[in-house]
C-alpha cells in the first residue's frame, strides 16, 4: 500500500472533520444570535407596555386619583388611571397579572407563562417567553412592603423584575442538551401621582 495515498486520506479526513466542526460552530453561533435578538425584542415589547402604564398610575388630567392602587401582589397589580389622557377625565382600570397556572405550550420552555395586561376587562396576552414577572413595593422611605400589600395607599415605588427567555433551547455542541437564553429587565418606578 502506498504511504502517500494513506497519508493524503488521513489529512483529507482531518480537514473534512475540521470543516464540519467549523460549520457546526458557525451554525450554532448564528442560531444563538438570532435567538438572543428575538428574546431582546420580546423584552423590549413588554417593557414598552410597562413604561407606558406604570408612570401613569393614579393619573388624571385635573387631579391625582385617590387610592389608585387597589391590588398589589408579587404577580399582580390593579390600578386606576386616565391612561389615555382622555379629555373627559374618564378613569380606566389597568391590571397586570402573571398567570403561572399553566405554561405556554408553543415551545419547550417549561417556565414560559402568559403575562396579561388587562384594560377595563379587555385582556392582552403577552405569551412571548416571559419566565419571570415579579413586583416589589416600597413606601416613601424605600422600605420593602410585604405582599400582598394590605395598605396600597402607602406604596410610593414599584420595582419590576422581568425575564424573557427563548422558547427553545440553544443546543450544546457536546453531550449536553443546551440552555434557554434569557434576557432580564429591571426597573423601579416612582409614579408622581402616588406622592400625594
Amino acid at each position: 500500500m502506498n504511504i502517500g495515498i494513506v497519508t493524503s486520506f488521513v489529512v483529507g479526513g482531518i480537514l473534512l472533520l475540521a470543516i464540519l466542526a467549523m460549520n457546526i460552530n458557525i451554525s450554532r453561533s448564528s442560531t444563538g444570535l438570532t435567538m438572543r435578538q428575538i428574546t431582546q425584542q420580546n423584552v423590549n415589547t413588554v417593557s414598552d407596555f410597562i413604561n407606558y402604564d406604570f408612570p401613569k398610575i393614579g393619573f388624571n388630567q385635573w387631579s391625582p386619583i385617590a387610592n389608585s392602587i387597589t391590588t398589589a401582589k408579587s404577580n399582580q397589580i390593579i390600578f386606576k388611571s386616565n391612561i389615555d389622557n382622555s379629555s373627559d377625565g374618564s378613569e380606566e382600570t389597568i391590571e397586570w397579572f402573571f398567570d403561572t397556572s399553566a405554561p405556554v405550550t408553543s415551545g419547550t420552555n417549561p417556565d414560559d407563562y402568559i403575562l396579561y395586561r388587562i384594560k377595563d376587562g379587555t385582556p392582552t396576552a403577552l405569551s412571548i417567553g416571559v419566565t419571570r414577572f415579579e413586583l416589589s413595593y416600597f413606601d416613601g422611605n424605600r422600605d420593602l412592603l410585604a405582599t400582598p400589600v394590605s395598605n396600597p395607599e402607602n406604596i410610593r415605588h414599584i420595582k419590576i423584575n422581568l425575564v424573557v427567555s427563548s422558547k427553545e433551547k440553544l443546543g450544546d455542541p457536546g453531550p449536553g442538551d443546551g440552555d434557554y437564553l434569557k434576557s432580564p429587565w429591571e426597573r423601579t418606578f416612582t409614579p408622581k401621582n402616588l406622592s400625594n
